[in-house]
């Protein structure tokens, strides 16, 4: 296994303002407006809190308390009010698919739902003994990552909706899971680290500091960023060696996500 303390990597960060941060008539060039609603949904009668669109791009399904909706994208109607939940419901997924939905409660609490449908396929599962954080489904849609603050991962089968394996328990909470577009990695937020576990090995292989990440969609490479909020630093991992890629300059690294990978929305010049 792999450890990296970014921290001690990076003695010298940038002081410096950023050059189009400067004056006040540069700023001006980078400051973009809202853009306007391309189409309103209405139905909820206050916030939306949970979205998820299908990845086909026909459905999306949200939730503000204990009920979810069912949403055909084309026309903008409701296909089904999905009820079942004693919580609210606070995550939600949608397999690659398109078959299968499914949401977590503050009740601690799952439901899978039939993705074309809106039927439930399960009854309310109490999944975990504390608040679920996140959920994904893996590539293959055949298991669903869940993890808590009760300190552990667990994988569910979605052909029978059983625990496959033993829950791993990490030790310490746990904020965020999300699988590798290969499905033989996943990436898991802690109190301390991003974790890198095999899915099927189950042992972690890398793990450094940080609070957020995305993958490239070859999954080649994870970008990270810091969990101190004074660090503007992103930081670029080679997937298979874990690695650090190039000069952890926050201006450097910034840029070489946009420029190879537009995976990062921001905007970034050398200086």
């Amino acid at each position: 296994m792999r450890t990296v303390d970014t921290h001690l990597q990076d003695r010298n960060p940038i002081s410096e303002p950023h050059p189009a941060l400067s004056t006040p008539t540069k700023m001006a060039h980078i400051v973009t407006p809202f853009p306007s609603a391309h189409r309103v949904f209405r139905n909820h009668n206050n916030g939306v809190t949970v979205v998820a669109v299908f990845p086909n791009g026909g459905r999306m399904v949200t939730s503000l308390d204990e009920t979810l909706y069912l949403w055909d994208l084309k026309d903008g109607v409701i296909l089904k009010k999905m009820e079942g939940h004693s919580g609210r419901v606070r995550g939600v997924a949608v397999s690659g698919n398109s078959r299968l939905i499914a949401s977590i409660d503050n009740e601690e609490e799952l439901i899978a739902w039939d993705g074309n449908t809106g039927e439930s396929l399960t009854r309310a599962i109490k999944a975990h003994s504390l608040d679920i954080t996140s959920l994904d489904f893996s590539p293959d849609n055949a298991v669903l990552a869940t993890v808590s603050w009760d300190q552990t991962i667990k994988l569910w089968r979605t052909d029978t909706w059983q625990i496959h394996g033993n829950p791993i328990n990490l030790g310490e909470f746990i904020f965020d899971v999300r699988y590798s577009p290969s499905g033989h990695l996943l990436a898991i937020v802690t109190c301390q680290y991003i974790e890198i576990w095999s899915s099927s090995e189950l042992e972690c292989i890398a793990k450094f500091t940080g609070l957020s990440f995305t993958w490239t969609p070859d999954g080649t490479r994870l970008f990270s960023g810091s969990r101190d909020y004074s660090d503007p630093t992103i930081r670029e991992w080679n997937t298979s060696t874990w690695e650090q890629v190039g000069d952890p300059s926050s201006q450097k690294l910034l840029k070489s996500a946009i420029t190879r990978y537009s995976v990062l929305g921001a905007t970034a010049h050398d200086r």
